[in-house]
Order: C-alpha cells, then sequence, then structure tokens
C-alpha cells in the first residue's frame, strides 16, 4: 500500500507537536539514568537564555518506544569507523597524475582568488567539464569509489542516523539543525503519523 506524501509543513508541524509532547513527558517522567540528575538539582533543566532559530520545540528530543524514534540533529563525527577507513583508503589510492582532479589540484597550488577562477575556467571549457559538481570532476575512477564508500557506514553510525523513525512503516525523516530546515522524508509517512506518536505517549484516544 502507498501512503500519500506528507507535506513539508504539515509535517514539520506534526514533529514540533511531538517534540513539545516530549518535553513536557520528560520533564515529568525523567528516564531512571537521570536520577542523578535530579538529585543534583540539575532536572528539568532550566529553559535556556538564548533559544536558538529553530525555536524552542524545533530540534526534537532524544526518544524511542514502540511507534517512533526521534534524535537532534548530530553534530559530531563518524561513529562507526567508516571515515578513518575512508581517510586511510584515500591517502593510499591518490587520483591518477592524467586524472583531472590532479590538475584541478595543480591549478589549485598555483592560483588563488580570481586568477584561479579564471584559469578553472578555462579548464572547464576545454575539457567540457559540467558546472554541477565541477570542482570534484574525476575521470579516473577515484571520486566514484570514494563516494561509494561515503554510503558505506554504519546504520547506526550517529552522523547518519536519521533523526525520526516512524516504526509501523520504516519512514525516516532527515533534518539540518533543525526541524524543517533541507528535510528529507524517505518511505511512506502517513498523514495521521503525528497523532500516533502522541497516542504513544499517552496523549490521544
Amino acid at each position: 500500500m502507498h501512503l500519500p506524501d506528507q507535506d513539508d509543513n504539515a509535517t514539520t508541524a506534526a514533529l514540533r507537536d511531538i517534540t513539545r509532547a516530549l518535553q513536557a513527558h520528560l520533564s515529568a517522567h525523567p528516564p531512571a539514568d537521570y536520577t542523578a540528575e535530579i538529585l543534583a538539582g540539575n532536572w528539568p533543566p532550566p529553559e535556556p537564555d538564548v533559544i536558538g532559530l529553530g525555536g524552542i520545540d524545533g530540534y526534537g528530543e532524544h526518544w524511542t518506544n514502540a511507534t517512533f524514534t526521534m534524535r537532534p540533529y548530530y553534530y559530531g563525527d563518524c561513529t562507526c569507523g567508516q571515515a578513518d577507513l575512508i581517510e586511510q583508503w584515500s591517502d593510499a589510492n591518490p587520483h591518477a597524475p592524467e586524472c583531472t582532479q590532479t590538475t584541478i589540484a595543480q591549478l589549485q597550488i598555483r592560483y588563488s582568488g580570481k586568477e584561479f577562477d579564471a584559469h578553472f575556467e578555462q579548464l572547464k571549457n576545454q575539457l567540457a567539464i559540467p558546472d554541477d559538481g565541477a570542482m570534484w570532476h574525476c575521470t579516473c575512477g577515484i571520486e566514484a569509489t570514494y563516494q561509494h564508500l561515503k554510503e558505506q557506514h554504519s546504520p547506526t553510525c550517529e552522523q547518519f542516523a536519521p533523526n525520526f523513525v516512524y516504526h509501523s512503516t520504516g519512514a525516516e525523516i532527515r533534518w539540518y539543525k533543525w526541524i524543517g530546515r533541507d528535510m528529507e522524508i524517505t518511505g511512506d509517512l502517513p498523514d495521521d503519523f503525528g497523532t500516533q506518536c502522541l497516542r504513544s505517549l499517552g496523549l490521544r484516544r
């Protein structure tokens, strides 16, 4: 069964509703591992002095249950080790001497600013390099392998894990920094996903 695509604005609103519900739920019913924070007087956390561009309900919360998983945007590095493997592979596999990437690297060493731009434009015209992705244009195959390796991170890698998963359909949502910004939805996300998530928290009948 194919479920209708979600409107981005409706999806954003639903995710913010879920975030607010989780904030209230976690304040009233903090997880067991927050016991030390409560005893120290650090829970619930104080209201922030400065609310980011996403707003107080715009970043998501750490939560998982049978209905959904939510996590804020992750600012850190790869946690599965693939980035280290890619770096080692890149060091051992440079672009071929005749590759366009090698020529571009040489131009970057020799020129800067507008002078580089002029020589790079000349190279693009000479080799008919398309504008899209011109700086990474590769003719030796290394870039294609590199991009393939970037797709091999573990599904649990913090750097690439989705910010929201709706478990019944497997739909995933990713955003950049805050909910709604450069947001991507993959899979089937039903119109009532927000209602179902709130219901799983005991907030809807």
